[in-house]
């Protein structure tokens, strides 16, 4: 089920919509230091849209994290400036499993971005950086 709303959890959901203007975290995956945050500006079942900066090692930049449905395939757009640079524009494939989707680069199945349920947030993963970005209600 490629459904970004599927990944909201039941408590403390995240809000969801057009022009929401929620705010987000940036942490470091698989850690839970706060390193950055932003926006949300769209949330919807097939499109997400959010920015932002973070902080990190003596580093610092900016984020912008674009999902958006195109057809049967999802455009992915994650870019990150300054220490943590990088930048990754492709077309996915979307499958999901439990409270997880995963989209696939196509022709590169190693690069991914994973929207994942956690118990309070939603996780958005890139597999080629060490930032997670962190959807969390009130934060």
């Amino acid at each position: 089920m490629c459904d970004l709303k599927h990944v909201n959890p039941p408590d403390n959901a995240f809000p969801t919509g057009s022009s929401i203007d929620a705010k987000c975290e940036v942490r470091i995956s698989d850690d839970d230091i706060k390193v950055g945050s932003g926006h949300v500006t769209d949330y919807t079942s097939d499109h997400f849209a959010g920015s932002g900066s973070y902080d990190y090692h003596a580093g610092s930049g900016d984020w912008t994290v674009t999902l958006d449905k195109a057809s049967d395939d999802w455009s992915v757009d994650v870019k990150v400036t300054g220490s943590q640079a990088s930048h990754n524009t492709f077309e996915a494939s979307c499958s999901g499993a439990g409270s997880t989707i995963t989209f696939k680069k196509k022709g590169d199945a190693s690069t991914t971005i994973e929207v994942e349920q956690e118990s309070d947030s939603i996780r958005l993963k890139p597999s080629w950086t060490a930032i997670s970005f962190y959807l969390r209600q009130g934060s």
